[in-house]
């Protein structure tokens, strides 16, 4: 239940981090001097609190990131890794911080893009309720009176608006019940996400 770590407190960190240490300032020092700049959870002081814990417990610096996935992404992990093994854990520091700001451009992009799909299929829906909630079931008044026998697919939409203006409140709470449930297993079930990425890939 811990509030997620922000990619932005993520990057300060590590970069704070690479300079300190790269300008000759031990570790420790460098990461109580994080603590103390910065307080409250999901931020910069919440990571060093966590970072020097286990490296007051006998940690690598690698090995501390890594009992954090939550935090530090498999990338910074590696990089991490790889500046412990060849001593150039300020500068490998630096660049997993770089990483994740690309990552964060990444995704104010991806954001930004999807602004009007997202209004245009809001749009879609709005428009959908709006007819089977208000119109259809007036044109389904006006076939009664003229007793027109109508195809199977006008009278199966006739049936969903009956439905959903006699259940709209049912109908409401299993959407939102609904998409609680597809929220959490994107969030909890690796193969499900794996298997909505995958789709996403697919999808124009």
């Amino acid at each position: 239940l811990r509030a997620p770590v922000r990619p932005e407190d993520l990057a300060g960190f590590l970069r704070d981090m690479g300079i300190m240490l790269d300008a000759g300032v031990p570790m420790m020092e460098a990461l109580q001097t994080l603590v103390e700049e910065a307080s409250g959870p999901g931020n910069v002081a919440d990571i060093a609190r966590r970072v020097r814990v286990d490296l007051a417990a006998g940690m690598r610096v690698p090995q501390s990131f890594a009992r954090h996935p939550d935090v530090f992404p498999e990338t910074v992990r590696n990089l991490a890794e790889i500046g412990d093994e060849s001593g150039a854990l300020p500068r490998m520091l630096l660049e997993s911080a770089a990483h994740v700001e690309r990552l964060i451009d990444i995704r104010r992009d991806i954001r930004t893009a999807m602004i009007y799909p997202a209004l245009v299929f809001a749009s879609i829906l709005g428009v959908g309720f709006f007819w089977l909630y208000y119109v259809v079931p007036n044109l389904a008044q006006l076939f009664k009176q003229l007793q027109a026998k109508l195809p199977p697919l006008t009278q199966w939409l006739i049936d969903i608006s009956d439905t959903l203006v006699h259940y709209l409140g049912l109908v409401g709470l299993a959407m939102v019940l609904l998409a609680a449930l597809l929220v959490w297993l994107y969030r909890s079930v690796a193969r499900f996400r794996l298997a909505c990425h995958e789709l996403m890939h697919r999808l124009p």
